[in-house]
């Protein structure tokens, strides 16, 4: 069986680590060794899981470890490895499709013009669309496809695990998919993988002929914004493509300041439309784009808050205006 190695857990590869969850009992022993707050013996973690070959039962222990699970002195505990596959398990990840069908939460406005958002949730995303305007991506653009009515602009989503929806109200769930995705967002911003802690590799797009009018989106791109953030991790497969704000200043201090000082908290916003309409309906004003150099400026409460962005992709200035100093 396996051996304690100081909590430092067995490299598997990912077929190999494939292999050893496609078992049900295997799968059951890691669930019983998560819902124990301590390490259980044989004799314990054998009476826990349906399982009826106690002498076969050492050869599903075998095959777990030790990148899964590890023997310590008191009996068998979870690596790191075998923690996260319970919390995706349990989180439905792995195991639940639930589905919200579209609906109209109190207090949730299109960040663009303000007509009530339109919010449902399908394959493990929250999405929000906007039955007036055109929202944020075409068609061709709407990250994994748009699951918003045909007839709706898409707006965006938040990927959110189906357990997030259990016991909760539609505004309930958009309150903790603001969270969820904007702390995800955050550690995006930061250059970390939202998947695996790897480093990102980053770079930015522009749309030299952007044009946007009214409710509409740009011809050119199919977007509402023009400059936008592709990041790709260097260790494993995730990557995403942002509106730059999104993707690279949702972490810098001044704008954290300049949301928190006006009463909204962005960790754990509960006014949904300010909140989306600040982050999302901002402006951009690209002077250069070899080297890359560009302003975007966010509006609250008539507040502005300027931050330009170098070739280093970094704030180089930072440029706040109140509107009680401007009038």
């Amino acid at each position: 069986m396996a051996h304690d190695h100081g909590g430092r857990d067995e490299v598997l590869s990912p077929d190999e680590a494939f292999a050893v969850l496609g078992n049900a009992t295997r799968v059951e022993v890691l669930r019983a060794l998560g819902a124990a707050d301590h390490p259980l013996s044989f004799s314990e973690l054998y009476d826990r899981v349906d399982y009826d070959a106690r002498g076969n039962f050492s050869y599903h222990l075998d095959r777990l470890g030790d990148h899964f699970v590890r023997q310590v002195e008191e009996g068998y505990a979870l690596t790191q490895a075998g923690k996260r596959v319970v919390k995706s398990v349990l989180s439905g990840a792995v195991t639940e499709h639930p589905v919200m069908p579209p609906t109209h939460p109190r207090g949730w406005d299109c960040p663009y013009c303000g007509a009530p958002a339109v919010v449902g949730y399908d394959h493990e995303r929250l999405w929000t669309a906007c039955p007036e305007c055109a929202g944020t991506y075409g068609p061709s653009l709407a990250p994994g496809g748009s699951l918003a009515p045909p007839d709706h602009g898409y707006i965006g989503h938040a990927r959110l695990p189906p357990a997030a929806l259990e016991d909760r109200t539609p505004r309930e769930v958009g309150e903790t998919a603001a969270s969820w995705g904007h702390l995800e967002f955050v550690t995006l911003a930061s250059g970390v993988c939202t998947r695996c802690g790897a480093r990102l590799d980053r770079s930015v797009t522009v749309c030299e002929q952007h044009d946007v009018e009214g409710p509409g989106l740009c011809e050119g791109c199919d977007c509402r914004h023009a400059v936008h953030l592709h990041s790709t991790c260097t260790n494993c497969i995730h990557e995403e493509v942002t509106p730059f704000a999104l993707g690279r200043l949702v972490a810098t201090t001044p704008l954290l300041t300049f949301l928190a000082t006006h009463g909204v908290n962005p960790v754990a916003p509960t006014d949904l439309s300010r909140f989306y309409r600040t982050l999302l309906d901002y402006e951009e004003e690209v002077e250069s784009t070899d080297p890359f150099e560009a302003r975007f400026t966010f509006t609250l409460d008539g507040d502005t808050l300027t931050l330009s962005v170098g070739p280093e992709l970094t704030v180089s200035e930072v440029v706040r205006s109140d509107a009680r100093e401007r009038s």
